[in-house]
């Protein structure tokens, strides 16, 4: 199954490797976007699935560790390179073995990639919604106060 935004899957981000998931903010809203009505019943499947999702977050960050540090890289070295690529300006010291090593690594870490989409998708319709809704309710909770102090509340409880 293809997702079409993958906005709400910042697992591919550098501070995937440094930082929680769970300490993770939201992107930027939307406030273009139409508002979306979301049920009480909507919110609470959304915030099982979304537990359920961060189970998985920390399960493929944990490999994603592993990928790194199997190829003979610290995660502290892949972040410095991976931020230098990302910069081409910025100076950066980096050997056509790290080179070489980051891209065995990024391909490790795109078939991943796309494993945990399939198993996400998955994990979103077999609690009961679709993906299209899981987006809409996702991006209504970061443009909804209320909603995000509902979401808060849920995910303690």
């Amino acid at each position: 199954m293809r997702f079409r935004g993958l906005m709400f899957f910042p697992i591919l981000f550098l501070t995937l490797f440094v930082t929680s998931l769970t300490a993770q903010s939201l992107p930027p809203a939307d406030n273009t976007a139409p508002r979306q009505d979301v049920s009480d019943k909507d919110l609470k499947v959304f915030v099982e699935i979304y537990k359920k999702v961060q189970k998985e977050n920390e399960k493929m960050q944990a490999e994603m560790v592993s990928m790194v540090e199997d190829n003979g890289m610290t995660v502290e070295r892949f972040n410095e390179v991976y931020q230098a690529q990302m910069q081409p300006d910025a100076a950066a010291d980096i050997s056509d073995k790290e080179q070489a090593k980051m891209q065995d690594i990024m391909t490790e870490i795109q078939t991943a990639q796309v494993a945990f989409q399939e198993k996400v998708a998955g994990i979103i319709e077999d609690n009961g919604m679709t993906v299209e809704k899981y987006e809409a309710v996702f991006m209504e909770l970061q443009q909804n106060q209320e909603l995000q102090m509902k979401f808060g509340e849920m995910m303690q409880g």
